[in-house]
């Protein structure tokens, strides 16, 4: 919408001569570059406000049995999942 609002008054300047008579003189010439960069500074704000941000993760923490004391003594985590598998049980796995 905002893309349509400038593109007719781009046509107004570009088709009716006494629509941009005010823009003609140098204090016109710095309102037109504030009103250009104040344009450009909300299409940036916009863009950032569209992508958004990630939510936060609502489960904190490791592995849950991570934390329990292990039988053995030793306190070395255990091997995450993916280590475990072997190519011969891993299906579309091939050799």
């Amino acid at each position: 919408m905002l893309l349509l609002i400038q593109a007719g008054v781009l046509a107004m300047i570009a088709f009716v001569p006494t629509f941009a008579d005010a823009y003609r003189t140098p204090a016109g010439q710095v309102v037109m570059a504030v009103l250009l960069a104040a344009t450009i500074a909300l299409l940036v704000w916009m863009r950032r406000l569209a992508l958004g941000r990630p939510a936060p993760r609502f489960l904190q923490g490791g592995h849950p049995h991570r934390d329990l004391p292990s039988s053995t003594g030793d306190d070395a985590a255990p091997a995450p999942p993916d280590a475990l598998r072997t190519p011969e049980l891993t299906p579309g796995v091939t050799r």
